[in-house]
């Protein structure tokens, strides 16, 4: 069963589109209450809350979250094989301690005590029982087993905390779909609802509806949420007057959705500072906005970029072209959310375009809100984040050579407002 649902009230109107029907919800706003810190609620005609922020955040220098050192630093380029990574898909922190990391080209998953010692490994390429193909994406359910998404053979596998395969599921996709840099499309709530974000697409350059399709535990699909449709931002590649294929232009905004542990949705077009909020029956509840400034695309970075996409074109479609397109003439207000293990939104924007291997661009920082849609403050993020914790951080560090680096950092948060209320 699909739902359609609508971005809501007065200042960004957006259409959510599938096949033939389009829905658009427009309100006028009242009920304002004014805060000091620049935080602003007010609520609508439809009931959708606003929340608007002015000011530079709630929390004072000694209350601000911090991440810190690195205490577990896996990888290497020459030393043994279990702590080299062709390229890590996702890092998580197990109910136990352990640290899981799925690398991508190896196709297995290693684990390590949280001093670094290496444990054991399991998973292999293959599509038997157990075996992967394009393992994207790794997290627990709420009895300490593994769930691995599998991209190419639409499923997701189940393991025991010690790597024992349990049982796997098919996952509803119209076709092989993985991000090259992110995990974060897959995640599992408190009550153990797993949600895999799927793309939808008509053609080589047509636009994605963005889909969230939930199950159960057991794998039984519950719903599906058309939460999005993107706006082109792919340009066509084409050999003696045929598209062969289809190229991403940099800086264009696309949207974003992620998913709380409550299962809330998170959702932004990434054009503009503002994020919807969505509750499990896909209802925006909440608008949260903030007021930063436009970054602009640099000549000298559209001219670069425009070289380059040129030269894909010619070596991907042997000989290709790319067709006339509109480079953006800035970049997104947001392309990342997050939400961590308490439910606040972590926002941040990419400022390097995407690359297809190692040093992979990340935001160098991201915007906390709490659940109220309050802005507390900035965290730098000094690594490539894929999962954050009450009081840790894990992801990828990439190193001027390349080699890529499973890490776990402390989260540092001040005593007053730790975002958990």
């Amino acid at each position: 069963m699909f739902k359609f649902l609508t971005f809501a009230c007065d200042a960004h109107p957006f259409r959510v589109r599938f096949g033939a029907l389009v829905l658009l919800a427009a309100a006028g706003c009242a009920e304002v209450e004014g805060r000091d810190d620049g935080f602003e609620l007010r609520t609508d005609s439809l009931g959708v809350i606003h929340a608007t922020n002015r000011g530079e955040g709630a929390w004072t220098d000694d209350e601000r979250w911090r991440i810190g050192e690195p205490t577990f630093r896996v990888g290497s380029l020459d030393g043994a094989e279990e702590v080299t990574f062709g390229r890590i898909s996702d890092v998580a922190v197990g109910p136990d301690g352990r640290i899981y990391v799925l690398d991508f080209q190896a196709q297995d998953i290693r684990v390590f005590g949280s001093d670094g010692e290496f444990l054991f490994r399991f998973g292999r390429p293959g599509e038997g029982p157990g075996e992967f193909s394009w393992p994207d994406g790794l997290e627990f359910t709420q009895d300490g087993s593994i769930a691995v998404r599998d991209a190419r053979l639409f499923r997701i596998t189940l393991f025991s905390p010690d790597g024992v395969y349990l049982r796997d599921f098919r996952i509803q996709r119209p076709y092989p779909q993985a991000d090259a840099h992110s995990a974060n499309y897959f995640w599992i709530t408190n009550d153990d609802v797993i949600v895999d974000r799927v793309s939808i697409s008509i053609g080589i350059a047509s636009a994605d509806s963005l889909a969230l399709v939930r199950y159960s535990a057991a794998g039984t699909v519950l719903d599906t949420l058309i939460v999005a449709e993107t706006r082109s931002a792919i340009v066509t590649v084409t050999r003696n007057g045929l598209a062969m294929a289809g190229l991403s232009i940099p800086f264009s905004p696309r949207p974003i959705v992620a998913v709380g542990p409550d299962g809330r949705i998170a959702r932004a077009l990434g054009d503009t500072y503002r994020i919807e909020v969505l509750d499990q029956n896909g209802r925006v509840e909440r608008v949260i906005t903030r007021e930063v400034e436009t970054v602009t695309v640099t000549a000298a970075e559209r001219d670069s970029l425009t070289v380059a996409m040129r030269e894909s074109a010619r070596e991907m479609a042997e000989g290709g072209t790319l067709e006339e397109f509109e480079f953006p003439t800035t970049k997104p207000a947001i392309t990342h959310v997050f939400a961590d293990a308490a439910g606040n939104w972590w926002v941040g924007a990419q400022r390097e375009p995407n690359r297809f291997a190692p040093p992979t661009p990340h935001p160098q920082s991201f915007d906390v809100f709490d659940a109220e849609g309050r802005f507390l403050g900035s965290v730098e993020t000094p690594f490539r984040i894929l999962e954050i914790g009450n009081d840790y951080v894990a992801g990828v560090a990439d190193n001027e050579l390349g080699v890529s680096f499973a890490v776990v950092a402390p989260l540092t948060k001040g005593p007053a407002r730790d975002g958990t209320r």
